[in-house]
């Protein structure tokens, strides 16, 4: 297993790993961020971000099937070096999943004040996601 950069060479490879999780709409500037965990010339996991000024928006966080945690991290760290790459130094994430809110923190994630972060002008915690968290890191 390898974790590479979104290359053009993987996009097809891409689009058909995304067209398989449903409601997903594939937007190519964010996935031309991705970082993504390649077996076998396969996509099993990807990770990208949405870019916000100086803001990362974790986008696209999907795995195939289970893996271990170093692979995971490893994959984070390959996506904060493309994030620092265009200038961005905090990760944002939001979380509706338990398990998901646990491995976030394992990343090193912080839970935020909903609070204190607005989408489209409107304070999160009236907007559609104001029963998820936020977690934030900084880079």
């Amino acid at each position: 297993m390898e974790i590479v950069a979104m290359n053009n060479e993987l996009q097809p490879i891409a689009h058909k790993f995304l067209d398989l999780i449903e409601g997903c709409v594939i937007e190519e500037e964010i996935l031309a961020n991705a970082s993504v965990i390649l077996d076998n010339n396969q996509i099993i996991g990807m990770m990208s971000f949405e870019q916000f000024g100086y803001i990362g928006l974790i986008r696209y966080f999907i795995f195939k099937k289970s893996i271990d945690s170093t692979l995971t991290i490893d994959l984070l760290n390959h996506v904060i070096q493309n994030a620092k790459a265009h200038h961005i130094d905090k990760l944002i994430s939001i979380v509706s999943n338990q398990e998901v809110e646990e491995v976030f923190k394992l990343l090193g994630f912080q839970e935020c004040d909903k609070n204190n972060i607005y989408i489209d002008e409107t304070i999160f915690s009236n907007t559609e996601y104001k029963n998820s968290k936020v977690y934030i890191l900084h880079l």
